[in-house]
């Protein structure tokens, strides 16, 4: 797997209103595994591109991934 084809997945907080980092440094297969499970149990996702692998292990803590968010949405 190349790091051009590495994917995160971002998962919509009806609490705050916003999408927030759910998974990352998946592959496309993974991705579409992770959007799947969330979508069957009514959470909204999306998939998102990513540049480079992320180097924190924890989505809430990555700020890759918060900056994925940002770039995304805003």
């Amino acid at each position: 797997m190349t790091e051009n084809s590495l994917k995160a997945v971002l998962s919509f907080d009806p609490e705050t209103a916003a999408f927030k980092p759910f998974a990352h440094n998946l592959t496309p297969e993974q991705a579409v595994e992770k959007m799947q499970k969330q979508d069957s149990v009514g959470t909204t996702v999306r998939i998102v591109d990513q540049e480079n692998r992320h180097r924190t292990v924890s989505t809430d803590k990555c700020k890759s991934c918060k900056r994925l968010v940002e770039l995304a949405w805003n």
